[in-house]
């Protein structure tokens, strides 16, 4: 790894300083935590035939559902959050969609498939979308994960068109990893996100619009996984 890149890997877990690096080596971290601190895996890019894959095949049902933080419409019916609980056993994934979010509720489906749809629709899985290309600028722009609710604590970033297989590959400060460790999100201006309960895409998934911030994550509190860039870019 290249020292520019141990130098950003520190940063983005709040290290800037060569005196905030030596309080925390001397109070906290073994030899090896700051190993895997500095070569924190790279993010790699997200494509068209990775997002089919995710969603071809069906992961197994939770056996319950935790009371989502909105009401939800699902084939055309409108449930309370209470009334997930009508769904034991089944599959649902969720979808932040802005124009949804701004009349108070989420749009909700039964299979990867019907989740897939919508968002082919919407021109967000494909790379040629009418929706545009992603603009030079965007690049400093960032989907961010933070440690607590209210945007606070540590911060994970990642480019707008970049994925995370596995969070229990991305260290924390001083020890530990990502996974289920994520409370508040902002993310890209120009890209959504898919959020995964389970390493490598499994489990529920919850997709967010591009230009959303998320405070409190709610019942998706300390749940997330893995980590996927939409590709169709979004002019907000």
């Amino acid at each position: 790894m290249k020292p520019k890149q141990v130098v950003e890997n520190l940063r983005k877990n709040g290290i800037d300083t060569v005196d905030a690096l030596a309080e925390k080596l001397m109070n906290s971290m073994s030899g090896e935590d700051i190993l895997t601190l500095i070569n924190q895996p790279e993010s790699e890019k997200v494509d068209y035939e990775r997002l089919q894959a995710l969603f071809s095949k069906e992961t197994k049902p939770p056996s319950t559902h935790i009371p989502p933080m909105l009401s939800f419409k699902l084939n055309g019916k409108f449930y309370r959050p209470d009334q997930v609980s009508e769904f034991k056993g089944k599959s649902l994934h969720f979808f932040s969609e802005r124009n949804a979010i701004s009349e108070g509720y989420m749009l909700a489906y039964s299979t990867r498939a019907e989740l897939r749809t919508a968002l082919e629709q919407r021109g967000l899985l494909s790379p040629n979308s009418s929706n545009g290309t992603l603009k030079s600028w965007f690049w400093e722009d960032k989907h961010r994960f933070y440690e607590h609710a209210g945007f606070w604590g540590q911060k994970l970033e990642l480019n707008p068109d970049g994925r995370i297989d596995d969070l229990t590959r991305r260290q924390m400060f001083p020890r530990g990893s990502w996974n289920d460790r994520i409370s508040s999100i902002r993310t890209s201006r120009s890209r959504g996100v898919l959020l995964c309960e389970h390493v490598r895409g499994g489990g529920s998934i919850w997709a967010i619009d591009a230009n959303s911030a998320y405070a409190t994550l709610a019942w998706w509190n300390d749940r997330i996984s893995s980590i996927y860039s939409l590709l169709g870019t979004q002019e907000v």
